[in-house]
Order: structure tokens, then C-alpha cells, then sequence
């Protein structure tokens, strides 16, 4: 889609948006009703990718979520700083780290493993980076796991060591020890649309 037309479907997107809050779909208004402040029960950090909508993905509306996305659903310091506001300032308790199926940053980090010729920009290195070492763990973990198998298990390993150096962060770390905020990594599937979690709390 050329960038003009792109731009002309988000606007029109945002009239309707706007004009009919009664519609199929529509946040029913709540928008303008959360417009004062918002008081969000759940953080999460997810993938930047298309297929994983946070909010529809957890059937939540405006103000509900205090939601991060980031290519890989990496645990940098940004991401760390905006989830440790929402801990910190808005009196958040759930911080869910959610990876998902078919995650394009770990495919291309898994595939650098054999062949790192691709030349890629600093800032895609840095989330790639970010995944490497987790999915060397994998990889010797499983040596004889598919091509498919080892992409579901960095996926989850991903999410688990994001989910880990949340915890471990200078500004969350006490309040993780003392039982006042719990850290859960989680993985979507894809397939299925369902969200399967894997910290102790699992359920």
C-alpha cells in the first residue's frame, strides 16, 4: 500500500473511530470516559507484531492495559523504565511478558546462528542481541529439536529471560522480593489465540 493511501485508511479509520461509539466493536465511548486519567490493572510488554493486539488479545478496553511493545518483546531499558513508571506511578501488581508464535525477531536471530552474513543496522542488532544468547541456551538445550521446535522453545525462553531481568531491575526488584508486584512470562499462540503462562503462577 503506497504511504499516502496507508495514511488515507487511518484517517478515515479515526472518523469512524470518533463519529459512531455505538457501533459493532466500538470501545462504547470509554475513550472520552478514560480521557481524565487512567488507573490500568495489568502491564504488558508483547512483540510489536501486527497479529498480536494486546488489548483484543485480552478482551480489555481503554485504560485497562498499560501495555509496551517492542520488536522480540525485549526487555531493554526503555521498555524497563516504562514498565517500572507503570509500576511505580500507577500502582501496577501485574507485569505480563508476552512472547508469541511465529515471532519474526527470534526467527531472524535463530537463523544468524549459522549465518550471520546478512549485514543488519545497528538498531536491529540491538534487538537481536537481545535474543542471541537465549537461543544459543536452546539450541544446546535441544540439539537435536526441528527447525519449528526450536522457534517455539527460544520463544518461550525469550519471554522467561525478559520476564527474569524485569525482576532483577534495579527499580522493580524490591517490590518483586517483598510479594507486592508479580512478573509472568506468557506465550501467545498464533493458532489457537490462546496465551499459555509460565511462571509459577501458571494456570
Amino acid at each position: 500500500m503506497a504511504p499516502a493511501a496507508a495514511l488515507a485508511r487511518l484517517r478515515a479509520g479515526n472518523r469512524r473511530f470518533t463519529a459512531d461509539p455505538e457501533r459493532p466493536g466500538s470501545p462504547g465511548g470509554s475513550w472520552s470516559r478514560r480521557a481524565g486519567a487512567q488507573a490500568p490493572f495489568a502491564a504488558v510488554l508483547g512483540c510489536a507484531d501486527s497479529r498480536v493486539p494486546v488489548e483484543r488479545v485480552f478482551d480489555q478496553g481503554f485504560g485497562e492495559l498499560f501495555v509496551v511493545r517492542v520488536a522480540g518483546n525485549i526487555a531493554g531499558p526503555s521498555q524497563i523504565g516504562s514498565l517500572e513508571y507503570g509500576v511505580r506511578q500507577l500502582g501496577i501488581r501485574l507485569v505480563v511478558v508476552l512472547g508469541h508464535s511465529g515471532c519474526g525477531a527470534v526467527d531472524a536471530t535463530v537463523a544468524r546462528l549459522d549465518d550471520a552474513s546478512q549485514p543488519l543496522s545497528s538498531e536491529l542488532m540491538s534487538i537481536v542481541d537481545e535474543i542471541h544468547a537465549v537461543a544459543l541456551k536452546e539450541r544446546e538445550a535441544a540439539p537435536d529439536a526441528g527447525s519449528e521446535e526450536l522457534l517455539r522453545g527460544v520463544v518461550r525462553r525469550n519471554a522467561e529471560a525478559a520476564a527474569a531481568r524485569l525482576r532483577g531491575a534495579a527499580g522493580l526488584e524490591p517490590l518483586v522480593s517483598d510479594g507486592q508486584v508479580l512478573v509472568t512470562p506468557a506465550v501467545y499462540a498464533l493458532e489457537t489465540g490462546v496465551v499459555e503462562y509460565y511462571g509459577p503462577d501458571r494456570a
